[in-house]
């Protein structure tokens, strides 16, 4: 039996108990009815949400939702500057005034995953470069041009990002991203390296398979 039902039977209780020999009786239908609300609308208030991407549910969702930990994983490494910069970008998709679901936010992110290891997108039939420098630029143009007013969300595709990586060179982020060595950041090279897909961000695919 749920809250719901519990509180509805004392209720109905609390109603039927109109003599003066159940009217203690009824005080404590009332009572009981009054704690139990209270408890229902302590565990409906109680949401995890994510502060990049606005990512939200109910304790219990987080708990037991796997994209919901699929996208916890990627939450817990914000120093990687990609996975956290690709959080925000998620956060574009997030509908006025409500928040984003958990297995929506796990499915954006599971659909740049593949894209960001291969290192490259194919946009129009033909191939483009995609570094991760590439995708971190991309982010970040998107997040701009949305502060500016020249992009209206919600988003409901990629389709405004991926057109951006197709313009993206080496040259627009040369020297720009911070690269680390023996956990000291230091100055990224003029020309920028390959690096290993995130992690996190593996880990945030594999949830969307396995929900798949």
């Amino acid at each position: 039996m749920t809250p719901i039902q519990m509180l509805k039977i004392i209720r109905k209780a609390a109603r039927l108990a109109g003599s003066q020999m159940l009217i203690e009786r009824k005080k404590l239908y009332l009572e009981m009815a009054a704690a139990l609300e209270t408890l229902i609308r302590e565990r409906d208030e109680m949401k995890a949400k994510c502060l990049n991407c606005g990512a939200s549910g109910s304790i219990e969702l987080f708990i037991a939702h796997e994209d919901a930990r699929a996208l916890v994983a990627a939450v817990v490494a914000m120093s990687d500057e990609l996975t956290a910069a690709a959080l925000r970008y998620v956060g574009l998709f997030r509908p006025a005034k409500k928040d984003l679901a958990w297995d929506r936010a796990a499915k954006l992110l599971g659909e740049l995953v593949p894209m960001i290891q291969s290192g490259e997108i194919t946009r129009n039939r033909q191939t483009y470069p995609a570094p991760r420098e590439a995708w971190i630029w991309a982010f970040q143009r998107a997040l701009e041009a949305r502060s500016a007013g020249k992009l209206q969300t919600p988003l409901t595709t990629h389709g405004w990002l991926l057109e951006n990586i197709t313009f993206w060179t080496p040259e627009k982020t040369a020297g720009t991203l911070p690269a680390v060595v023996d956990g000291q950041t230091v100055s990224a090279s003029p020309q920028p390296q390959p690096a290993a897909p995130s992690t996190t961000l593996q880990g945030a695919a594999a949830g969307e398979k396995y929900r798949r």
